[in-house]
């Protein structure tokens, strides 16, 4: 029943790939060209000091962090990017908006208490 549903869904500007591509940034350029924003949801910063090969399945992305972090500081579209809160991310993008969210979903000061952390470029 959900994969007939799934196969059903129709939605304008609204697409999703399974991509091949060995660093995730290789495919912004693809994707970017019709949209407004781009969301990145990137999860755990973790810092690129070795490539490491994780064996994770398909439905995970390997992130080189220094690299994301070259392309958003370089792009000129409005993009969101969502991390889970490590305190390191505040000098790294202290030159755009940025929200540190507790656990439940209030903006916070406290780094203690940082969940999440948002950032974008408008």
């Amino acid at each position: 029943m959900t994969l007939l549903n799934m196969q059903r869904f129709s939605a304008e500007n609204f697409n999703i790939i399974l991509d091949a591509q060995q660093n995730v940034v290789e495919t912004f350029g693809k994707t970017k060209k019709n949209t407004d924003y781009l969301l990145f949801p990137v999860g755990v910063h973790q810092l690129s000091l070795l490539e490491t090969t994780s064996h994770n399945g398909s439905e995970v992305a390997s992130i080189n962090h220094n690299t994301l972090q070259e392309y958003l500081m370089s792009e000129k579209k409005k993009w969101v990017a969502v991390y889970k809160f490590v305190p390191r991310l505040l000098d790294i993008y202290k030159d755009f908006n940025m929200i540190v969210v507790d656990k439940y979903g209030r903006r916070t000061y406290d780094k203690k208490t940082g969940e999440d952390f948002v950032v974008c470029n408008f």
